[in-house]
């Protein structure tokens, strides 16, 4: 199980990065296509053979737990974190993950299984364990959540004191058992998950203190918690405790192991970490659980109890758990699976899903802390479940017939789509018998393994007793494996082509130069000479291939025979002398070697013993007639120390069986007999341990012990030029070569040959020969029109120009004859002049050629003829001449150019002698014209003779072709482009403008005041009385507004009324006065109401005034709408002006006259004794 990424913590971006599995990269061998680059970004574990993978030599068989075929194992499986199993099914961010038993993943995209090879023995994304128990981890590293030592890189290995055999990895946190059962773990610690003592984040792996003397026997690294298991049963938690997931009656965070008070008095064999919440499968098979939805119901609230047992029914015990995030599965006793906890994507297996969100779901969630049952899952008929795994919403099994089942939310990996399997779906998978399982009952007691502990005896409670127990205080190891064995829990042959010692955990690997062919050995043979091996291990070692060699034993490669040597297919001699005998490798073999045809009568071997060893040798004398073989022994002062004549078919010889030093010896083995030809003989070597007497390698191991020892050069007439050959090449025809080694042939030079290969010489060609070329194999005779008068000649000579000679191998040349012409040189035939040429002498090596404006028309001509009239020829040699062209003339005898008719002018017909004048509406714009073109529509030409016509200019049109003049426009149209060719290429002209004038190349603007309602017009209409054109161009009049008026036509604007006026309709030519009485102050009025009634005091005299006059002093009104004033009667007065009324004249005054001003007050002598008088009375005399 591993909760990185898939509780719904952490990132998206992780899907590249968490979800890796570092496999071997010298394979990423692909099966289906794709991986990271098709959309999954499945980078199935980078551990590439890097040079610190290279330097530890990666093996694929180190666990106890796994075969190479898991029905050798007592009862298949696979657990995570439990010192008891390996990890080899799991569900990454990409889906699920299985292990196969030669270290390869299998993940799966758009439904396919993808196969990518490697070293993996145990899972738990993010990290991998690996088969010589080094830690790989790869993805996020934000928190330092790969133990690498920092957060900046996102893969590497991860360092320990000691080989971790478990690792569990949370949401960001990890955690590992190592082989002396401590606990260590690392990455993101912001609750105390770490469990260090604080809440500082871990780059790299710390040691977690469960108490003194107390191992990990299991752990599980939760979302933001973590648990284990110890040696004696019982569980420890640390960690985000919000819900109690620690178990130990709180709701407080703890930084430290705590001990989980489950009361039950069982020991826990099993346990997970599913979000906030612990589930133990104790020792009974029963399970129980505490945390979330089990004992506590809410955040830091109440702890209603110590754990709760999970009903799985009847005497149904669990064997098997995992979960992860908020859905738990346990595996049964009786091989079927139960799971409870959230449902929405179908998780829990039994064909229903709970999800509000999803119209098909109907079923519910399944919580037994809060009263419900487990869920069964819905498997197939008559199978059990081998191992189980959990994520975030899916859940994968394997199933007993080995295949894999997969259920719950998926993003393609299942069928290739991204609906929900809600019931267990069949993965696409055919290699089941291929899974890693880890053995679960390891001593087939019928016991599982997580059951078998704690036995009478056993000190450590890992199920061996002390007295079988090589480490009877560590639950994590069993065995002290001898040599030729490894392994933890049992010890397990070390395979061919690797090797072990004595307490390997893990076999090594025989290294390239190296082999073993034996299982359980404990140490690797060095490559006999003429071998190799070139990869780490090999169980065999390889012959050079052919053309290679190798002198030394211990080799990874051979060495190609440089140029100018080979190497013999069928093997070497070995050599006569200490010095150049060939060096045995240290291993029991039968050595299969040959004395070659009458020049081999021995050959000599060597051997550096080590220390402890000793060997024998054992020959067999071949049974033919004549043949005597002997052997002997010399050491390193090449002395004899065992030599072997007994005359009969077996000979042996040997160092001393107690050997304790490391020497150098030889062998040498000695045909004796008198038959001398060619024979094969083997001989046994036998290598054992001085101590132990073992015996080292096999005698069933065959070598060729001369075959690839050395290179031989070339023989003379051979050579070779390649590197890594098995034969020399034989000297070419045409070529030779001389000495040893020669790495090329050498070619013939000129003048010389050899038509046998394997030459060493070349021939001097013959006189009347040659030889052209290098390399020739053959000389060659003088050809036709040549000849060479010499010998060791590399060309011929040719006959020179004017002369020729018809037979070859010749010494001389002919001269040519009259009338004939020899051209060029090494010519067989003489030559007629042809036509076109002549020649009135003999013996010439050409022709003349006729002279321009000249003929010749026959062969063999003496003269040439001069070309008439109409005729020319600008060429010399010509049997012909040419009439003048249409469009040209020719004028005059002997010419060697024809004339081309001038601009204007043309000539349709050939051979003439003038040319033609372009006719008025026609003209010629080229020289050399045959024909004359008609102006085209929109252009004309009233004159002949012309190179062009004339545009139609603007305010004209041409519509016809050949046209001699053009078209003006009619007025009240206008064209204002050249080359009009239409009529209507004339434009009416538009509205708001006119075209007084024919011919015109534009349209006037009508200007303000005028307007064209029309088109076509020829001149403006005046704006009428009433109206009014305020802008240029217009297309109408406007009306005077109300308030406004025109008495005059033409206009650009409306006259405002005055005031004392109004306009009351529009378009009026005239203003209306107020009536006398009335008066108007502001312009622009539009009704007789605007006309305002002239006030008492006041009067308006006159029509169209724009003001009241006040009655002035004198004078009054007493009524508004009056033309004028009253004059004040006889006796009264008005003093002020705008009076609405008179003042009577009091008594003692008076007012004789109209319109007075004032009364007068009677003047002395005077009186007035009445009102209103009008005139002063004299007093009474006397008075």
């Amino acid at each position: 199980m591993s909760d990185a990424n898939r509780s719904g913590i952490g990132n998206s971006d992780n899907v590249c990065n968490d979800a890796e599995f570092m496999l071997s990269a010298n394979s990423r061998k692909l099966t289906a296509l794709g991986i990271c680059g098709l959309f999954l970004c499945l980078t199935i574990l980078s551990v590439v053979s890097s040079p610190q993978v290279d330097a530890i030599y990666l093996d694929k068989k180190s666990d106890d737990f796994q075969t190479s075929n898991s029905a050798n194992l007592n009862i298949n499986g696979s657990e995570s974190g439990s010192i008891f199993s390996n990890s080899v099914l799991d569900i990454g961010s990409s889906g699920p993950v299985v292990i196969l038993n030669n270290g390869t993943a299998v993940e799966w995209a758009n439904g396919t299984p993808i196969f990518s090879e490697g070293e993996i023995i145990s899972t738990s994304e993010p990290c991998v364990i690996l088969v010589n128990y080094s830690m790989y981890c790869e993805g996020s590293n934000n928190y330092g959540q790969l133990g690498i030592g920092s957060t900046s890189g996102n893969s590497g290995y991860v360092s320990f004191n000691q080989e971790p055999i478990v690792i569990e990895s949370g949401s960001h946190h990890s955690c590992a058992i190592l082989i002396d059962a401590s606990l260590w773990c690392w990455g993101r610690n912001n609750h105390g998950q770490i469990g260090e003592g604080s809440t500082t984040n871990q780059v790299s792996p710390v040691q977690i203190d469960l108490g003194t003397g107390v191992d990990a026997v299991a752990v599980s690294a939760g979302s933001e918690h973590t648990c284990a298991i110890t040696g004696a049963g019982d569980v420890m938690c640390w960690g985000y405790n919000i819900r109690g997931a620690l178990g130990d009656g709180t709701t407080s965070d703890s930084t430290s192991p705590v001990l989980a008070n489950h009361s039950t008095g069982e020991r826990a064999v099993a346990l997970v970490t599913p979000g906030r919440s612990t589930c133990v499968i104790f020792e009974n098979g029963s399970v129980g659980c505490w945390g979330n939805k089990y004992t506590v119901f809410a955040d830091q609230g109440a702890v209603t109890g110590n754990v709760y047992i999970v009903d799985l029914g009847t005497s149904v015990n669990a064997t098997m758990i995992d979960g992860v995030g908020q859905h738990t599965c346990a595996v049964t006793d009786d091989g079927s699976m139960q799971c409870w906890g959230v449902n929405t994507h179908g998780q829990l297996g039994d064909g229903t899903c709970s999800s509000i969100i999803n119209s098909n779901c109907s079923g519910d969630n399944r919580f037994p802390g809060e009263g419900d049952s487990t869920t069964d899952v819905s498997l197939s008929a008559g199978l059990s479940v081998l191992a189980a795994t959990t994520g975030a919403d899916s859940t994968c099994a394997i199933l007993s017939d080995h295949s894999i089942h997969c259920w719950g939310a998926q993003s393609g990996e299942f069928d290739n789509t991204s609906d929900s399997k809600l019931s267990p779906y069949e993965m696409i998978f055919s290699d089941g018998n291929n899974i890693a399982f880890s053995d679960q009952d390891i001593d087939n007691d019928g016991n599982r393994n997580i059951f078998d502990t704690h036995q009478s005896g056993d000190s450590d409670g890992d199920g061996v007793s002390d007295s079988n127990d090589d480490y009877p205080n560590n639950p994590a190891r069993w065995v002290e494996c001898p040599d030729g064995q490894f392994g933890r829990l049992q010890c397990i042959n070390a395979d061919a082509g690797h090797f072990s010692l004595s307490g390997a955990l893990v076999q090594n690997t025989c290294t390239a130069g190296d082999f073993q062919p034996l299982s359980g050995q404990s140490n690797c043979l060095s490559t006999s000479a003429g071998h190799y091996t070139d990869s780490d291990g090999s169980s065999t070692q390889l012959q050079c291939p052919s053309g290679f060699f190798q002198s030394s034993i211990g080799q990874t490669s051979c060495t190609p025979a440089d140029a100018g040597s080979f190497v013999k297919p069928n093997g070497n001699d070995a050599g006569d002398t200490f010095s150049d005998s060939i060096s045995l490798s240290l291993m029991s073999a039968n050595y299969n070697a040959a004395m070659d045809d009458g020049v081999d009568f021995s050959d000599m071997f060597s051997i550096n013993l080590s220390r402890f060893l000793w060997f024998s040798i054992n020959l067999s004398t071949p049974i033919e007639p004549l043949f005597n073989f002997d052997l002997e022994l010399y050491n390193s002062t090449f002395d004899i120390v065992d030599n072997s004549s007994t005359n009969e078919t077996f000979e042996e010889v040997s160092t001393s069986s107690n050997n304790t030093n490391a020497e150098l010896y030889y062998i040498k083995v000695i045909n004796r007999g008198l038959n001398r030809t060619a024979i094969n003989y083997s001989f046994i070597l036998n290598l054992r341990n001085t101590q132990t007497q073992t015996q080292i390698g096999s005698n069933s191991t065959q070598v060729d012990v001369e075959h690839g020892i050395e290179s031989t050069q070339c023989s003379s007439g051979h050579w070779q030029d390649q590197t890594g050959q098995s034969s020399c090449n034989v000297a070419n025809s045409g070529y030779y070569s001389y000495g040893v080694g020669s790495t090329s042939q050498i070619a013939c030079t000129l003048g010389y040959y050899q038509p046998s290969p394997g030459s060493s010489g070349c021939i001097i060609a013959d006189p009347g020969y040659y030889v052209p070329t290098t390399a020739s194999s053959t000389q060659t005779p003088a050809s036709s029109g040549n000849y060479v008068n010499s010998s060791g000649a590399f060309s011929q000579q040719a006959c020179a120009a004017g002369t020729y000679q018809p037979l070859s191998a010749q010494t001389t040349c002919y001269a040519a004859n009259a009338g004939y012409f020899v051209p060029n040189s090494g010519l067989a035939n003489q030559t007629s002049c042809s036509p076109g040429t002549y020649q009135p002498l003999s013996g010439q090596p050409s022709c003349l050629l006729a002279d321009m404006g000249h003929h010749v028309s026959s062969s063999a001509a003496t003269n040439q003829t001069g070309c008439t009239i109409g005729n020319y020829q600008p060429s010399t040699g010509q049997a012909y001449c040419i009439d003048a062209s249409p469009g040209y003339f020719v004028n005059s005898n002997l010419s060697i150019s024809q004339s081309p008719c001038e601009v204007g002018t043309y000539q349709p017909q050939s051979g003439q002698s003038y040319c033609l004048v372009a006719d008025p509406g026609y003209f010629v714009n080229s020289s050399a014209s045959p024909n004359q073109n008609p102006c085209m529509p929109g252009t004309y030409q009233p004159l002949s003779g012309e190179s062009s016509c004339l545009i139609a200019e603007p305010g004209f049109f041409v519509n016809t072709t050949a046209a001699i003049s053009q078209i003006s426009c009619n007025a009240g149209t206008y064209n204002p482009w050249s080359g009009a060719d239409e009529s209507t290429d004339c434009l009416l002209a538009d509205m708001g403008y006119y075209v007084p004038l024919p011919a015109s190349t534009s349209q006037l603007s009508c200007t303000a005041g005028t307007y064209s309602a029309t088109l076509g017009q020829i001149i403006c209409d005046y704006a009428d009385t009433g109206h009014y054109v305020a802008d240029d161009n217009a297309t109408s009049q406007e009306p005077c507004e109300v308030g406004y008026w025109q008495s005059q036509l033409g206009q650009i604007s409306c006259e405002i009324a005055d005031p004392g006026f109004y306009v009351d309709s529009p378009a009026s030519d005239h203003q209306t006065p107020c009536t006398i009485g009335y008066y108007n102050s502001n312009s622009g009025s539009i009704t007789s109401f605007d006309c305002v009634a002239a006030d008492p005091g006041h009067s308006v005299a006159i029509p169209g005034s724009s003001f009241q006059t006040p009655c002035v002093a004198g004078t009054y009104q007493p009524a508004g709408g009056n033309s004028e004033c009253i004059e004040a009667a006889l006796g009264y007065h008005v003093p002020l002006s705008g009076a609405t009324g008179q003042i009577g004249c009091s008594m003692g005054s008076f007012q004789d006259q109209l319109a007075g001003t004032e009364c007068f007050e009677a003047t002395p002598g005077h009186y007035v004794d009445s009102h209103f008088a009008s005139s002063q009375k004299a007093c009474p005399q006397g008075t």
